[in-house]
């Protein structure tokens, strides 16, 4: 009987690679998009395949190094459940309206001063009077008399 491979991912991406281009490329590469995607990079282990072959598990490999992805390959005993046996879980949306978590309190500024918002319209800042011009220099100007 051949191998059989467990191919888990748990959101790790490869030394010197930037998590969004890798998040990317593996997205594209497994033709996944928004939430579930979003959940294979939650740190969770993730079971990409759990009964996959020597041919299968090399593919899988090389894809997602390819997009510099971590993949984990454990070998799968007779005890452990195949693919077949693996059920993924039963999501349901909620309705709308539906408060999912409760809203933590905003933390309170430690030491900061009290602030306050003025009214509409207020004016914060009143203009500094603007000095009185400085007189021209008139040092080089002479009047001379007119012959009449």
């Amino acid at each position: 009987m051949e191998e059989r491979f467990r191919l888990v991912f748990r959101g790790e991406v490869l030394e010197g690679q930037h998590p969004a281009v890798v998040k990317k490329r593996l997205g594209a590469a497994l033709k996944v998009k928004g939430e579930r995607l979003d959940d294979l990079f939650a740190g969770a282990p993730v079971v990409i395949r759990g009964n996959a072959d020597g041919d299968e598990t090399a593919r899988y490999r090389a894809m997602f190094e390819k997009a510099g992805a971590h993949l984990q390959v454990l070998p799968v005993t007779d005890a452990e459940p195949s693919d077949a046996a693996v059920k993924a879980p039963d999501w349901e949306l909620a309705p709308p309206g539906v408060r999912l978590v409760e809203p933590s309190p905003a933390p309170k500024p430690v030491g900061a001063p009290r602030w306050t918002v003025a009214p509409p319209g207020t004016v914060l800042l009143e203009d500094a009077p603007k000095p009185a011009p400085e007189p021209p220099d008139t040092s080089h100007l002479r009047l001379e008399e007119q012959p009449d």
